[in-house]
């Protein structure tokens, strides 16, 4: 809540004003403490400290989730091989990172392509919903069998043409973290993309059938821009040379190969959160407790660089 607004609510008060609009506009159900509701039931007078203390306690619990894991796998074709193992790792570093620290939430969201429509509308459970007409997304939850759940219940696809969707899921998740971004201005997010694929548009690869929104590879480069971090796994293909390879020279985003996300993710990802509350001494005593390779490989996810490239 901005200081000009607390302040003149509590002016309103002092002034004798007991209008509850003029105090606490739009209360939401459970949100609001004792001596609020003291006031709302005139069961005691205004006390200037107690509302004081229940506005910035409310302005608190807006922000007290400080990161929010978008979780997106390629569920096309291509990925036949490896996608349930996939599956296996953002449930074991799902359940590590919300397990591990209070504050984090995540989603899964399945990426295909646009000619994967009719299937998904088939196949699409609840409560997963539809993304565009190529995914599929998750509300976020910080309850680790709600997320279990999520990646377990996403829709395998086809995929049509080498290329994926790549490009309309960037261009939607910068729209989804900048719409939280307006409420939860301080709030991190973090991308965790595991794919075998490239974005449509790259003309750098073969025929393709084209994204019918127009959109190209370089929407990746507002993604990473906009999200806190953007780790691209590699899981085969072309990924790391035409989809990471886009971004590569940006300081948010970062390369994991697939065989080592498991081992790397979690302590990544706990580390952001580390890094949001306490600073960079709270990170790096975090970091030190970590097995010495271990640190090594988080610290240089978290700092400019280019992660852990094979190339």
């Amino acid at each position: 809540m901005a200081n000009d607004d607390l302040k003149k609510r509590l002016a309103a008060l002092k002034a004798g004003k007991r209008d509850l609009g003029l105090l606490l506009e739009k209360p939401e159900p459970g949100k609001i403490g004792m001596s609020a509701q003291r006031l709302i039931t005139g069961k005691a007078d205004p006390d200037y400290t107690s509302i004081k203390c229940t506005l910035e306690a409310a302005a608190q619990r807006r922000s007290e989730t400080p990161m929010e894991v978008y979780f997106v796998f390629d569920t096309t074709g291509s990925m036949r091989y490896v996608i349930e193992a996939v599956q296996k790792v953002i449930g074991y570093v799902g359940h590590q990172i919300l397990q591990a620290e209070k504050g984090i939430a995540a989603r899964v969201i399945g990426v295909g392509d646009h000619c994967d429509l009719s299937g998904i509308l088939k196949g699409i459970r609840t409560p997963a919903k539809l993304l565009g007409d190529y995914g599929q997304i998750n509300d976020p939850t910080t309850d680790p069998r709600i997320l279990e759940s999520q990646v377990k219940r996403i829709v395998y696809t086809h995929g049509g043409d080498d290329p994926e969707a790549y490009e309309c899921l960037a261009h939607d998740l910068v729209a989804l973290i900048n719409e939280d971004k307006s409420s939860f201005p301080e709030k991190k997010h973090a991308v965790v993309l595991f794919g075998d694929a490239y974005a449509h548009q790259n003309r750098i690869m073969g025929v393709e059938d084209g994204c019918p929104n127009q959109r190209d590879a370089k929407q990746l480069i507002p993604l990473v821009s906009t999200s806190t971090r953007t780790f691209f796994v590699g899981c085969g293909g072309h990924f790391e040379e035409l989809t990471y390879g886009i971004v590569r020279d940006l300081q948010k985003a970062q390369y994991v190969p697939f065989n080592q996300s498991r081992d790397v993710l979690p302590e990544a990802l706990i580390g952001m959160v580390k890094l949001a509350r306490h600073g960079a001494e709270g990170l790096q005593t975090y970091v030190t407790s970590l097995p010495k390779d271990t640190a090594t490989k988080i610290m240089g996810l978290l700092s400019p660089g280019k992660g852990i490239e094979k190339t």
